[in-house]
């Protein structure tokens, strides 16, 4: 790292949601490795990909801005509310504590580091950008690629999840209804690819004031720019958003 302008930190043992607690520890470990290897290589600034997740249960206070006005928007100083818990079916249930806590450990350990030494941390809050084409089409009430769009899931344990059985199901209509709601929560996430890189090189080049505290450490939302969404597009690096789920082709 010796030398370096800036260093981008995305890896996790498990960069999905069903993260175990053993997985977790891990990238804790991971995160504090890298978080400590810039402080002592001088690095200027250390980006950190954290997650949606650690403010995942708002999801609760409504999935869309469109649907409840009142409903408030989510800021780098919103309240956390880390885990994204839901039951989608009865049986069937989701549960992203352990990968959320372990995003949470990074951008701590990042706060720390950057009130306590030179190096500027910029942390992104990334929504739901899937491997390969990441298409709106493919995003679903699962939130991860794991599972396909028509699949639904139950917990097997700690963060685990596997398709649910069909005895498992409920009725339809309360299946659709508990579906479309979480769906669009996580749609409202999505993260463009191009949006994705624009993002991560306003997070290089943007010059940072510390969201007027003073300590070089900013936090941002990691979204596009999709319509309804309950994420505030305010950002301190001049992030602007080019893309919307709702507005691209289903293809």
């Amino acid at each position: 790292m010796a030398g370096a302008h800036a260093v981008i930190h995305l890896a996790a043992v498990n960069p999905f949601p069903d993260a175990s607690w053993a997985e977790c520890a891990q990238s804790c470990d991971i995160h504090a490795l890298v978080v400590e290897g810039a402080v002592r290589a001088r690095v200027r600034r250390l980006i950190l990909a954290s997650s949606s997740h650690v403010l995942g249960n708002h999801w609760r206070d409504g999935s869309c801005a469109l649907l409840l006005p009142d409903a408030p928007l989510l800021t780098s100083a919103s309240e956390l509310r880390p885990g994204t818990q839901f039951n989608l079916l009865p049986l069937a249930q989701m549960d992203a504590m352990p990968y959320s806590v372990a995003k949470l450990c990074a951008e701590r350990l990042g706060a720390c580091a950057a009130q306590h030494s030179a190096m500027e941390v910029v942390v992104v809050r990334i929504g739901w950008c899937q491997p390969g084409a990441n298409l709106p089409s493919t995003l679903s009430a699962t939130g991860t690629p794991k599972l396909g769009a028509g699949d639904t899931f139950a917990a097997t344990g700690e963060g685990d999840v596997r398709p649910a059985a069909a005895a498992e199901v409920g009725g339809a209509a309360e299946l659709e209804q508990r579906r479309a709601e979480i769906e669009l929560w996580f749609r409202n996430m999505w993260l463009s690819n191009r949006d994705l890189v624009q993002l991560f090189e306003a997070t290089v080049v943007a010059v940072l004031d510390g969201q007027g505290t003073g300590v070089p450490f900013v936090v941002v939302n990691g979204m596009s720019s999709n319509r309804g969404s309950r994420w505030s597009k305010e950002n301190a690096i001049g992030y602007l958003a080019l893309d919307d789920v709702h507005a691209r082709p289903a293809a």
